[in-house]
């Protein structure tokens, strides 16, 4: 039976969610994939150094922006309690996927080199590209005219240069639970990279 029009966009929907759901296992496979591709590893030094601005500013930002936003980032549902445009959501408005990104590509950079790194990128961004979607529906349907204004006037993914006016009943940034709740992230972030060095320095 051939498939009805209307059930395009329905699988299409479906395949967002499901994306969304298992995103953070999604970026695990094209890891997983990266290091077949790349197999063996053989860091050397010079991009390894070149990988770490990349890693500290995905850390910083993923930081920053969880300072803000401390509910449904860690979640497999989608959810819409509040929209955010402070911090770092008044010039992007994916600060943690783009903290992501540059925290993979970093360190994609630092095991693997440029290629991989370039290549990884690609990945990422149709990955995200496709799990954002859900998000953006579910925030156009829970804030309507409000997050569509918020969708004209800030990027998706490449941060605009000049902020937009802070909101005076922003909340203040909970930069300490977000320190908690990026701890573990952060160190595994920064360790991996230190480990591409030292292999880079001492084994490679």
């Amino acid at each position: 039976m051939t498939p009805s029009p209307q059930d395009a966009p329905a699988a299409a929907r479906r395949l967002r969610d499901h994306l969304f759901r298992w995103r953070g296992w999604s970026v695990i496979v094209l890891a997983a994939a990266l290091l077949v591709w790349r197999w063996p590893l053989a860091p050397r030094v010079g991009p390894v150094l070149a990988a770490l601005p990349l890693v500290l500013l995905g850390v910083a930002l993923r930081l920053w922006a969880r300072s803000y936003f401390t509910r449904g980032s860690d979640t497999r549902r989608i959810q819409a309690h509040r929209l955010i445009v402070c911090g770092p959501y008044r010039r992007v408005r994916n600060p943690l996927y783009v903290g992501n990104i540059a925290i993979a590509v970093g360190l994609a950079l630092a095991f693997a080199g440029p290629w991989a790194a370039a290549a990884f990128l690609v990945a990422l961004a149709a990955l995200y590209s496709v799990v954002v979607r859900s998000e953006e529906a579910i925030l156009a349907s829970s804030h309507g005219e409000s997050y569509a204004e918020f969708c004209r006037r800030v990027p998706r993914w490449v941060p605009r240069l000049r902020a937009l006016p802070a909101d005076a009943d922003a909340p203040a940034a909970a930069l300490k639970h977000a320190a908690r709740k990026e701890a573990q992230r952060a160190a595994g972030a920064v360790g991996a990279w230190a480990l591409a060095l030292v292999i880079a320095c001492f084994v490679a």
